[in-house]
């Protein structure tokens, strides 16, 4: 079976309002968790469990939904969490680290990464530069440098923005090898593309549905948040408004390491300073 943990929640406990806010954080979980002998019993419980964006899951309510789906529990059933916590960006840090310090008490081995596959060396380089996180694996693979442009208000930016997808489309990229990236949805003032940003000329913006099955001419945007998790091919970042703080470094991070062969960062001209303190020291990561 291949399923997120919020649809398999859904399907056992019958559950379909997810008007509330606290639904996926609360409500579900917990409805689970309280009729798990219904919901689960011994013969339908797992004999192996894989989880994959692990860091999304680290959190006191999913992890005893997890341990009632597999035999033994995970202190002594049969489980493997693939998980990054650099892009833990929806919980705590710390609730994270205690959950994973418990599952190695329960005598789990753990690997880090060797191998970079997804980015190329100019990218990765670039995403510790920009956010002072080592590499998690080596990179064997080059390609293109990547390119930064600073904008000065929203209307720059969005012109930029267009001189960007034009370039990409002109170098003969489909809508399925290239995507936009924001911290901010298009609804927020505070993304430079907006919702009638886009030049007519430039084709159509695929917000929704199965953004990997994008039209030749549809222009993919995405949240940060929202693509988490996914890649391609080239990633356009816009309204990179600050680079320091902890939750811009895990964004910028998370969107950086979505792109493969290549990366364009449009960033505020007055997070300038920033980007440069963060530059110097990333110098030594870099170099090793």
């Amino acid at each position: 079976d291949v399923s997120t943990l919020h649809s398999f929640l859904m399907k056992k406990t019958g559950e379909t309002e997810i008007e509330d806010a606290n639904f996926f954080t609360d409500i579900l979980p917990n409805k689970f968790i309280d009729g798990i002998d219904e919901y689960m019993p011994d013969n339908e419980k797992y004999d192996v469990l894989v989880i994959d964006e692990g860091q999304d899951l680290m959190n006191t309510v999913s992890v005893l939904c997890l341990e009632g789906m597999v035999k033994g529990g995970l202190s002594k059933g049969r489980w493997t969490i693939y998980y990054d916590k650099n892009q833990n960006i929806f919980g705590k840090y710390e609730e994270l680290q205690d959950i994973y310090d418990k599952l190695e008490d329960y005598g789990a081995s753990c690997y880090e990464l060797s191998v970079n596959c997804r980015n190329t060396k100019q990218i990765a380089n670039a995403n510790i530069l920009m956010t002072n996180i080592p590499n998690q694996g080596k990179p064997t693979v080059s390609g293109p440098q990547v390119e930064y442009d600073s904008y000065t208000g929203k209307e720059d930016e969005c012109r930029k923005i267009n001189v960007i997808v034009r370039k990409v489309k002109d170098s003969g990229a489909i809508g399925s090898d290239f995507i936009i990236l924001s911290r901010y949805t298009l609804e927020n003032p505070l993304n430079g593309l907006g919702l009638t940003g886009l030049g007519k000329d430039l084709g159509a913006l695929k917000t929704s549905g199965p953004l990997w099955k994008a039209k030749k001419n549809d222009v993919r945007f995405a949240t940060i948040s929202g693509f988490k998790g996914l890649e391609s091919k080239i990633v356009i970042m816009i309204d990179v408004d600050h680079f320091s703080d902890e939750n811009a470094r895990l964004l910028n991070y998370v969107a950086a390491s979505r792109a493969c062969a290549m990366l364009y960062i449009l960033y505020d001209r007055n997070a300038e300073q920033e980007r440069q303190n963060m530059i110097m020291s990333g110098f030594a990561q870099v170099g090793t």
